[in-house]
């Protein structure tokens, strides 16, 4: 659960991807979090889940 949570964060989550990309590119390795794909699919979790809320909120606003 600790480890979860050291990668968390997205400046973490980009820290880990790099490092397991660069450390033999281990797409799916049985640890989850010395393969590629974890660290990657929190970054996109942080890209897409402030976009969503931010155009859910920007199309109930009343601009006019």
């Amino acid at each position: 659960m600790a480890a979860v949570i050291r990668i968390v964060p997205p400046n973490c989550a980009a820290i880990s991807a790099f490092e397991a990309a660069v450390d033999g590119g281990r797409v799916f390795a049985t640890d989850p979090f010395a393969s590629v794909w974890f660290p990657t699919l929190l970054l996109l979790v942080w890209l897409a889940v402030p976009v969503a809320v931010g155009y859910l909120r920007f199309r109930q606003a009343d601009i006019a």
